[in-house]
């Protein structure tokens, strides 16, 4: 409700309701009770699901992964089996005893220091491909997938 003064100049004010405080607190109350639901759901029944369903096609194959060490003075080869279709390069070179790697850091941040003996250095060093293809990652997050051949050159670094 605006009240008219006696004085023109003299701005118009509103009186206080009840009205306004109550829509205010309701308003809340609203939005409060819509964010428990948005976040605890209206429907506390439980809904029953289904085991997954596995065929062969969807099991995880497994296989064979061919790891073959080419250096000036020999070719040596190594076979890792029941491979995980997707495991890392890390992993299978990590599992393979007589390989003789030593890897630093781990994932991401894995690295092949030395292989049998031969170290990397800052103009030499290993490098490898995946069936033939440079890979573009490396060894901690390249995914391999059996039956595959990894290839492990030691000599004067290559670019792809």
């Amino acid at each position: 409700m605006i009240t008219q003064l006696k004085n023109p100049t003299a701005r118009p004010t509103r009186q206080p309701s009840t009205y306004s405080a109550f829509g205010q607190v309701s308003c809340l109350l609203v939005v409060s009770l819509a964010a428990a639901c948005l976040f605890t759901g209206c429907d506390r029944s439980v809904a029953p699901t289904a085991a997954p369903s596995t065929t062969s096609q969807e099991a995880v194959s497994a296989g064979t992964v061919t790891i073959q060490i080419k250096t000036d003075e020999e070719d040596q080869t190594f076979q890792a089996e029941d491979i995980a279709d997707g495991a890392t390069l890390e992993s299978v070179m990590r599992s393979i005893e007589d390989l003789d790697a030593e890897i630093s850091g781990s994932g991401l941040t894995a690295f092949v220091n030395q292989i049998k003996g031969k170290a990397t250095s800052g103009t030499e060093g290993w490098t490898f491909t995946v069936d033939g293809e440079w890979a573009n990652t490396g060894i901690g997050t390249t995914t391999l997938h059996p039956p595959t051949t990894v290839t492990w050159e030691f000599g004067k670094m290559k670019t792809p």
